[in-house]
């Protein structure tokens, strides 16, 4: 133990200097770390603080809002479409249309039969018979394609186009 005491006596100077190298070198390192953690820091306030003033916690804030609200603008859509397309199903979708002339005497093919049904092949079909002497309009109920009325060939062949109606 001696020994040792008195190496550190007899090199006292140099072991005191080394010391003050290392204390100056953790200083220097300190100091190196202060820096970068205060530019950090400036960049960390940088990106928190927004273009208008407000920091970042409450433009998160607001735009979640404004996607919630967006949502259940969506959702209502949705719901709405889903109605729109349930009486779209049952509207007027397919539509067919057959001229003829009724009589040898009346010619311009002014006679009709107009076939106007869902998607479910139900509607009528409207029958219009034109003469030089009168006129008359006949109306049929029509149910999956097929009427409980006696239907002429004009007006199978008007069910028939509107059936074959792409939509």
């Amino acid at each position: 133990m001696e020994l040792l005491f008195n190496f550190i006596m007899a090199n006292m100077v140099s072991i005191i200097f080394v010391m003050l190298v290392v204390l100056l070198v953790v200083v220097v390192l300190c100091v190196v770390f202060v820096l970068r953690l205060y530019k950090s820091l400036q960049k960390y306030k940088s990106l928190l603080k927004g273009t208008e003033g407000k920091n970042l916690e409450e433009i998160l804030l607001e735009k979640g809002k404004v996607l919630e609200h967006t949502l259940l603008e969506i959702k209502i859509l949705g719901d709405r479409l889903k109605t729109a397309e349930e009486i779209s199903q049952k509207s007027i979708r397919k539509v067919g249309l057959v001229r003829f002339d009724a009589f040898q005497d009346t010619g311009g093919e002014v006679s009709y039969a107009l076939a106007l049904l869902n998607n479910a092949a139900d509607g009528v079909v409207l029958s219009s018979i034109f003469s030089q002497e009168e006129s008359r309009t006949y109306c049929k109920a029509v149910t999956r394609g097929e009427s409980k009325h006696t239907l002429s060939e004009e007006e199978k062949l008007a069910i028939k186009q509107a059936l074959n109606h792409k939509c």
